[in-house]
């Protein structure tokens, strides 16, 4: 019995500290209104939330073209995952390596993911995954 309260205890106290709560896309972070202004074309935000816990705040926000972005509490963007990703997002060094190796390939969806080291992680629908570090300009792929 004691175990069973501690455990509830433990529930409460840690759903306290994290919420998600449904945002208007003018509540967004100036950074994040910026990208959708000038990256994506002032397309209409369809959905944006606000995740607070004790350690960060990040923002989520989906497009009208269904792309899916997520952004830490400043409102830079951490991931962005589309079906029509803005070229000005992919580093030159990663566009030529992949069109030197995949230059036949119909690619779909094209996801971003900016680590905590700036490095760019970046996924193509065909599973390949790639790895861009741009204190050097390596540009791995991982299959």
């Amino acid at each position: 019995m004691k175990q069973l309260f501690v455990c509830l205890l433990m529930v409460i106290t840690l759903s306290g500290f994290a919420q998600e709560r449904t945002i208007a896309a003018k509540e967004l972070p100036r950074n994040a209104q910026i990208l959708i202004k000038e990256t994506f074309n002032f397309q209409k935000v369809i959905r944006a939330t606000m995740d607070v816990d004790s350690r960060e705040t990040e923002y989520q926000f989906v497009l009208a073209d269904n792309t899916k972005v997520e952004c830490d509490a400043e409102g830079n963007w951490t991931e962005i995952e589309s079906t029509n990703m803005p070229t000005s997002l992919i580093p030159e060094r990663v566009s030529a390596t992949y069109q030197k190796n995949y230059p036949d390939e119909n690619v779909k969806v094209i996801k971003l993911e900016l680590e905590k080291n700036h490095n760019l992680k970046i996924k193509l629908s065909n599973g390949v995954e790639m790895l861009y570090k741009p204190e050097s300009g390596a540009v791995y792929i991982e299959k």
